[in-house]
């Protein structure tokens, strides 16, 4: 219904091109106003729900968040769709500024200031987390040959848009495991994580209904392969692997593997890229680190 909404404030139809020219800032002035109305709908959103969420639970409020912000991906997939033409490559370069710097800013740092902070044995702590990154590293790796997967799915293969579904669901375990530390390393993981749901998502299904998936089903199987991240953050709080004594470990784990995924992934699309990556890209790590001075 909400995607409905908005596809009325785009281009409706098609139309000569002097009557294309003529209405160009009407349609831009519809479209500023269905985005206003988007975001006014998403702050009172935000507002209502995950606010006092995040005083009666965090661990409940980082879940929801993670949650919104790949169901918000998936509408303005929908959205941008029916009035715009964008690149899947720019949503998939910007999740890799965002990725990137969640994983300086959220893991790498506040496990070397921790490692800094203590009275002793910091040298076999170093050793122990720089351990267990490789270790996130190798796992991701030999899932990554184990499980038969799919980076884009083919137009038309049912079988190859699966597999995509499978690398969209083995690439969020590690975030998974990030969104776990975010309880205990700060705000600003769980942040940079949800941010990147939002092209991850939007990636998600352009590919999906590119390949001929339906709006409807390329929307729920994409939500589901994005949910395999809360369901890893909570199956690692299960295990009692959050508290503070393990969370150096696990901050290690989780930066290795998607390490793993950003080296993997993303580097071959930035080197096919080229100069063109550098907007995206700086947009995406700015966005955190501006977010991360907020928070």
């Amino acid at each position: 219904m909400i995607s409905k909404v908005l596809a009325r404030f785009g281009p409706m139809g098609t139309a000569h091109e002097p009557t294309q020219r003529k209405g160009g800032a009407l349609r831009a002035f519809r479209a500023a106003l269905g985005w206003a109305i988007w975001l006014a709908g998403a702050a009172v959103l935000f507002a209502a729900v995950l606010v006092p969420l995040k005083t009666a639970s965090p661990w409940g409020f980082l879940v929801c968040l993670s949650l919104s912000a790949a169901l918000g991906g998936l509408l303005i997939a929908r959205t941008l769709s029916s009035w715009v033409l964008a690149s899947p490559v720019t949503a998939e370069i910007f999740a890799a500024g965002v990725m990137g710097t969640s994983v300086i800013v959220g893991l790498i740092l506040p496990s070397i200031q921790e490692i800094a902070s203590q009275d002793g044995g910091q040298v076999q702590t170093m050793l122990r987390w720089m351990l267990m990154l490789g270790l996130g590293a190798g796992m991701l790796a030999l899932l990554d040959r184990l499980v038969p997967h799919r980076h884009e799915p083919l137009a038309g293969q049912e079988r190859s848009a699966r597999l995509f579904l499978f690398a969209l669901a083995l690439h969020n375990v590690p975030e998974g495991l990030a969104l776990s530390m975010s309880e205990v390393l700060g705000p600003s993981l769980a942040l940079g994580i949800a941010i990147q749901n939002v092209p991850e998502s939007v990636l998600a299904m352009w590919l999906l209904t590119a390949a001929g998936w339906s709006d409807r089903k390329a929307g729920v199987w994409a939500f589901a392969a994005v949910s395999v991240e809360p369901v890893v953050a909570l199956l690692t709080k299960s295990l009692g692997l959050v508290g503070t004594e393990q969370a150096l470990s696990m901050a290690g784990l989780a930066a290795g593997a998607m390490g793993f995924v950003l080296i993997h992934e993303f580097a071959p699309r930035l080197r096919q890229s080229g100069m063109r990556a550098i907007l995206p890209l700086v947009g995406g790590a700015a966005l955190v680190l501006g977010l991360s001075y907020w928070v």
